[in-house]
């Protein structure tokens, strides 16, 4: 008798949300329905609705679920009425895989009381663990306390939730105290069911993507660096503006492109015009709410990726340059140092160098693209990883492969 395996994958973010997160949800759980999993979403409406339009919505094989764990003004909790309407349909649901993204979020948080009464097999999908890490705010003590906070949740818990999961899913190899600290930790708790699977995109994308993005946006044949991510200051639009205001490379073009130009935006483009100023041989354009079809024709012209980050752990935006066969230059930040077919820097000067060195020199874009392109093939393509799921999840559940 054939068993149809039903999954629950829950995430924070979804498409048509087009951070990283959601992306790589929307790949495992479209990829295992076309394996033949019964596949659920749960996701929160914590980062905006997810109104999409129809050729935006999921494959009909995966049932969408949405609750709203936005935090109550009051008492910065979501509703409790919410919370148990969360946990009951999980618990009620006849899962035998949970699938968590992300530890630090409120649709993992708000399961884990009832993690241990659940029969379903249960998987961490890490897309790292920051909460450790020191970040300055504008008011020291404002960073301070949340630091403290942090630090104090991850003594006295980490430890409980890694052990609470059958398996953990890292997207690299690498172990170290800052985003990857969960995989030390996982590592050194000696947890028996730890796996590696890298984020994965569709290395097809690129080959129907519309063309003339250049001509349809006024770029023309300008040198053009190509910066795709929300706008919001983790992603730190603001260095890549000054960094590319300085390396003031004549006639070269900075193409931002974000799901909505919202108020960071406005005051990054707000500074942006000061900055014209001073370094006026060079443009800067900013874009929102672009289709996907439109965001790869950007990438398939341009000259290469930037990305600016304050904190990622493998960031899906650089793995699309890599397939796109472009280079990149990068703040360093997560596994990116070990990443091929870019440029890492550390601070805005360096940056600047890096971006007048990538324009300035074709052969090495060619030899950077290239290497990159090659790491994608045999690390990041969407169908190899999702084999890889289906496997790690047939042996939790004890079916054959």
């Amino acid at each position: 008798m054939y068993f149809k395996l039903r999954i629950l994958i829950t995430t924070f973010t979804y498409i048509p949300n087009k951070d990283g997160v959601a992306e790589a949800c929307r790949t495992m759980s479209e990829g295992l329905a076309r394996l033949g999993w019964d596949v659920s979403v749960a996701t929160s409406m914590e980062h905006g609705n997810r109104l999409a339009t129809r050729e935006e919505l999921p494959a009909d094989a995966v049932k969408i679920m949405d609750f709203d764990l936005r935090p109550d003004p009051a008492n910065g909790s979501a509703q409790q009425h919410e919370i148990r309407r969360y946990q009951n349909f999980v618990a009620d649901g006849g899962f035998d895989l949970i699938v968590n993204q992300c530890w630090e979020v409120p649709t993992t948080r708000y399961l884990q009381p009832i993690l241990p009464t659940l029969t379903a097999k249960r998987v961490m999908v890490s897309h790292g663990y920051g909460l450790h890490v020191l970040i300055w705010q504008k008011r020291l003590t404002m960073g301070l306390g949340l630091w403290l906070r942090g630090l104090r949740f991850t003594l006295r818990n980490l430890p409980k939730l890694i052990r609470s999961y059958d398996s953990i899913l890292f997207l690299s190899p690498q172990k170290d105290m800052g985003r990857f600290f969960d995989h030390k930790l996982a590592g050194a708790l000696r947890h028996p069911g730890i796996e590696v699977v890298a984020n994965g995109i569709d290395l097809q994308s690129f080959e129907s993507a519309p063309e003339e993005f250049r001509l349809r946006h006024g770029i023309g044949d300008a040198p053009m660096a190509l910066c795709v991510a929300n706008y919001c200051e983790r992603k730190n639009q603001r260095l890549a503006v000054e960094s590319f205001r300085q390396a003031s490379i004549p006639g070269s073009v900075l193409v931002f492109i974000g799901s909505e130009l919202n108020d960071y935006g406005k005051s990054t483009f707000a500074m942006d015009q000061i900055l014209a100023g001073k370094h006026p041989n060079c443009r800067v354009i900013f874009l929102e709410k672009l289709s996907r079809e439109e965001t790869f024709a950007a990438f398939r012209e341009c000259d290469f990726v930037l990305l600016t980050a304050l904190a990622e752990t493998q960031p899906i935006v650089l793995i699309e340059a890599m397939a796109a066969g472009k280079p990149w230059v990068s703040t360093n930040t997560g596994c990116v140092a070990s990443m091929s077919g870019g440029i890492v820097c550390k601070g805005k000067t360096a940056l600047s160098a890096a971006i007048r060195k990538i324009l300035s020199d074709s052969n090495l874009r060619r030899s950077l693209g290239s290497a990159g392109r090659q790491e994608a093939l045999l690390r990041h393509d969407a169908k190899k990883n999702i084999r890889e799921f289906d496997r790690i999840f047939r042996k939790l559940v004890q079916l054959p492969s």
